[in-house]
């Protein structure tokens, strides 16, 4: 992976990870039953998903559960699941 290609993932929990680290999904990609969120590109970028998988990324717990419940309510208005 390349530090200048944009991290595209659908790992809820990952992407709360890096919102929590300050960054903004710059778009959010409906793909069948599940969202894309993509961020960057940055090299921080990069380095914080590297520490989130080797288990070393710390964030606060409080922030973390705000931006995970953001990012699932942003998964859910973008597949429609949202809206009732």
């Amino acid at each position: 992976m390349n530090n200048a290609d944009p991290i595209v993932t659908a790992d809820l929990y990952l992407a709360a990870a890096l919102m929590t680290c300050g960054h903004r999904p710059r778009q959010l990609i409906p793909d069948d039953r599940r969202t894309l969120f993509s961020f960057g590109p940055s090299t921080r970028l990069h380095e914080l998903v590297n520490q989130y998988f080797s288990g070393t990324l710390q964030v606060d717990a409080l922030t973390y559960a705000e931006a995970l419940r953001s990012a699932k309510s942003a998964a859910m208005n973008v597949s429609g699941r949202g809206a009732r």
